[in-house]
């Protein structure tokens, strides 16, 4: 991305996908679906196709891999063309194509602090809203805390928490990778308030992703373990503050009663909502039943009308096992490049996913993506590195 030709679509692709990130409060969807605020992934997709279409040398696996989820999508609507639900069909299609921009695309190491950047704002911008507002999701009790946008659908908090659990992670990871002072002060507080932004929705899933995440953060690097252990001191201390003046007596039950959650209703209800799923989708595990919501592919067939409250569950109903072991393979291919932060970033998407159907949100795919992008701009910086450091030596030997 570095001729001049290329320098306006890259700027848009970016520009793109940051005003997506940091406008993630005005999704009137409730489920944070991208059919309800994708514009700016238009401008992203568009100057994308350019981007590729010029630049477009020798594809790439994880890439290859993504194209390949593109051919899928479109083979499932025409197998399963009188199951298509406009919303899923926008939502996957951008997802796919982003995927297989981001990943085949070679980003700056600016081009990763800018979307960096925007998780730590769109997290300091949604937490004020659910501080400061104070929307309760259940009209009688303030377990539980979202936001609501021009008086449109409340957000589901585990879709909200999920969002945040991103948000937090990579503003902390992303703290001592800053050189600016300012900057670094920008993911130290939107470590702080989108954390407890995490805890306000009362997403246990989200929470406890979020405490994982922190513990692989403070041993991935044993080099700078005692300023990263001062940096979560500082961090849990101003949590803990806002935590004993901000959160109600309903949420700490909500968190700390381990004991009750066996018998919650919300946890009886998840595992059967799992058990009608599967029960659907052993009538058609291989293709599928396209895109439709789970609630009313399993009505069609004769089950219950319920939803799946799974990602893995819900791609599984909707496009059939290849989804499935086609991102197994995109992710086992970032994975193995070993590259530790990509590797937070992943356990702070997936984890989360297991409990909420989070496979038309923006930020499930993107992270992934986001993730392979941060490997290849790494392996790329290593390798730059390396060259400069050869070509010294050999300067110096010829001298």
């Amino acid at each position: 991305m570095q001729r001049n030709k290329y320098v306006l679509p890259n700027r848009l692709f970016i520009l793109g996908l940051v005003l997506e990130i940091v406008f993630m409060f005005t999704n009137i969807n409730s489920y944070f679906q991208l059919s309800g605020w994708f514009l700016p992934l238009l401008v992203s997709a568009l100057s994308g196709i350019y981007l590729n279409i010029n630049q477009l040398n020798r594809i790439k696996k994880r890439s290859f891999l993504a194209l390949l989820l593109i051919i899928l999508l479109g083979c499932s609507i025409l197998i399963n063309n009188k199951m298509l639900n406009r919303g899923y069909l926008i939502s996957y299609l951008l997802s796919f194509i982003l995927l297989f921009q981001v990943t085949e695309l070679d980003f700056s190491k600016e081009d990763i602090n800018k979307i960096a950047v925007a998780y730590a704002i769109s997290g300091i911008i949604i937490s004020f809203m659910i501080l400061f507002f104070r929307v309760k999701y259940y009209a009688l009790t303030e377990t539980r805390l979202t936001i609501q946008f021009m008086n449109g659908p409340k957000i589901d908090p585990n879709y909200l928490g999920g969002f945040l659990t991103s948000a937090a992670t990579i503003s902390l990871l992303f703290i001592e990778r800053m050189n600016k002072k300012i900057i670094k002060l920008l993911f130290v507080f939107s470590t702080i308030l989108t954390s407890f932004g995490t805890i306000l929705t009362g997403s246990r899933g989200a929470v406890i992703t979020l405490i994982g995440c922190v513990v692989l953060f403070l041993v991935h690097n044993n080099k700078k373990l005692i300023i990263r252990a001062l940096i979560l001191f500082v961090i849990i201390i101003v949590v803990s503050i806002l935590f004993s003046h901000f959160v109600s007596s309903e949420t700490l039950e909500r968190f700390l009663n381990v004991s009750k959650w066996a018998q919650d209703g919300s946890n009886i209800r998840r595992v059967s909502l799992w058990a009608n799923a599967w029960n659907t989708i052993s009538k058609s595990p291989i293709l599928g039943y396209g895109l439709m919501g789970t609630a009313e592919i399993s009505s069609s067939i004769g089950n219950y009308s319920q939803p799946a409250h799974s990602t893995y569950l819900e791609m599984w109903c909707q496009l059939g096992i290849g989804v499935l072991i086609l991102l197994a393979m995109i992710l086992f291919d970032i994975l193995k490049c070993k590259n530790k932060l990509s590797t937070i970033i992943l356990v702070s998407t997936l984890i989360p996913a297991m409990f909420i159907s989070a496979e038309c949100t923006f930020y499930f795919f993107f992270n992934i993506a986001f993730s392979a992008a941060i490997s290849n701009t790494d392996d790329l910086e290593e390798r730059k590195f390396l060259i400069e450091m050869e070509l010294n030596k050999h300067e110096k030997i010829s001298l």
